[in-house]
C-alpha cells in the first residue's frame, strides 16, 4: 500500500482500507510517535526502517503472531495456574483458555492450516535474536572434532540445521527426524551436493529411539516441554544408545538475576514467559537441567556446558555412560 522509497496520502489509504480518513489519520499518527511511518509533508505518508522492516513477511507473521496468540495467552497465563496449579500438561495454558479450548497449541495448529502457517513463519524471526540463527550453528560447537559421525538431528524440522552442519563439515552424515507431516517431501530442499548425506526419517519424539548414532542433537526441543515430558524425550533415546554417544542440546541455560547483561536477561525471561503461556513449557537453570538428567537416567553424564558470550542459547555435551560424571566444564 505503502511504497518503498515513496508516499501515499492518507485520503488514499481511506481508500483503500474502506475506514474513515479521520481515523486512518488517528491511527498511523499514533503509529508515527513510536516511529513506525512517518509524514514527511503535511497528509503524506512514508516508510521508516522501523515499517519497512515490519513487511518483512516473518517479520509480519511474527507480530501476527504476538498480537493474536501472544498476548490473548500471556493475559491468561495467571488464570491458567490458578486453575491447574503445578500443571505441566499441554493443554492446560493460558494459550487453551484463551481459545477456550482443551486442545494443546499443537493441536490447534495441525487443525488450522493458515494459523500453522502463520506460526511456522514466524519462527524465522528468531534469527535475529543473538545465537538462534540456524547460520550459526556450525560456529558455536566444535562440530570437526566429531569427525565421520552420524548425527541424529531429533526434531530436525525440514533440515534446515543438518544442512548448515554439512556444508561446514565434510565428514559427518546426518539424520533429520520429525513428524511425518513435517519430513515429506523435506529432501527436495536438500542441495544436490548434500542429498547423499543427509537423510529424513518419520519419527515421533516420545517414540522409542530406533537409529545408533554418534551423536544425538536437541535443538531448542527440550524448553517447549515441562520435566514430565522432558524425561520421556530423554528416556526414548535410551534402546539406542552405546557407550560414549552424545546427547548435544542447544538450549537456554537461566542466569541468577544481575549475573549477565540486561539485554540477555530479559530476552531470555520473555522467552521463558512465551514457553509457559504457550505450552507449559520453560527454560532451565543449570542445576535443573542436571537434576533432569540424573531423573532420567544416571547414565547421562553432562560433561561440558558451552555457553557462548553473544549467545541467548547454550550447548549442553551430555555422554553415555561415562564412568565419574564431576562436575561439567563451562566455556564461552
Amino acid at each position: 500500500m505503502i511504497p518503498p522509497g515513496g508516499q501515499v496520502s492518507f485520503g488514499e489509504i481511506s481508500k483503500k482500507t474502506g475506514l474513515d480518513e479521520p481515523l486512518v489519520r488517528r491511527l498511523l499518527r499514533h503509529a508515527m510517535a513510536m516511529r513506525i511511518l512517518k509524514e514527511p509533508e503535511p497528509g503524506l505518508v512514508a516508510h521508516t526502517k522501523i515499517s519497512k522492516f515490519l513487511t518483512t513477511p516473518y517479520i509480519n507473521a511474527w507480530v501476527s503472531l504476538g498480537a493474536q496468540d501472544g498476548w490473548p495467552a500471556s493475559a491468561r497465563m495467571v488464570d491458567a495456574m490458578q486453575k491447574w496449579p503445578s500443571s505441566e500438561e499441554p493443554n492446560e495454558t493460558g494459550f487453551c483458555l484463551a481459545n477456550n479450548t482443551e486442545k494443546s497449541i499443537y493441536e490447534v495448529l495441525s487443525a488450522d492450516p493458515m494459523r500453522a502457517m502463520r506460526f511456522a513463519s514466524s519462527m524465522k524471526s528468531f534469527d535475529h535474536f543473538p545465537g538462534y540463527a540456524i547460520a550459526e550453528v556450525p560456529k558455536l560447537y566444535d562440530w570437526g572434532s566429531l569427525g565421520n559421525v552420524l548425527i541424529a538431528d531429533v526434531g530436525g524440522s525440514k533440515g534446515h540445521v543438518a544442512i548448515e552442519l554439512a556444508k561446514s563439515f565434510g565428514d559427518v552424515k546426518l539424520l533429520v527426524q520429525d513428524m511425518e507431516m513435517v519430513v515429506e517431501g523435506a529432501e527436495s530442499d536438500v542441495p544436490d551436493q548434500l542429498k547423499g548425506r543427509i537423510k529424513f526419517m518419520a519419527h515421533g519424539l516420545f517414540d522409542p529411539q530406533a537409529v545408533q548414532a554418534d551423536v544425538y542433537f536437541f535443538r531448542m526441543i527440550f524448553h517447549n516441554w515441562a520435566d514430565k515430558y522432558a524425561l520421556r524425550i530423554l528416556k526414548a533415546q535410551i534402546p539406542a544408545l552405546r557407550p560414549g554417544a552424545k546427547i548435544l542440546i542447544q538450549d537456554a541455560i537461566m542466569s541468577e538475576p544481575g549475573h549477565i547483561p540486561l539485554w540477555r536477561e530479559r530476552d531470555m525471561r520473555a522467552v521463558d514467559m512465551n514457553m509457559g503461556c504457550f505450552f507449559n513449557g520453560r527454560e532451565r537453570y543449570l542445576h535443573e537441567w542436571k537434576a533432569l538428567l540424573a531423573a532420567a537416567d544416571e547414565r547421562f553424564v553432562l560433561q561440558r556446558v558451552i555457553e557462548p558470550e553473544r549467545s541467548l542459547l547454550a550447548i549442553l555435551e551430555v555422554v553415555w555412560d561415562v564412568s565419574g560424571s564431576g562436575e561439567p566444564s563451562r566455556t564461552t
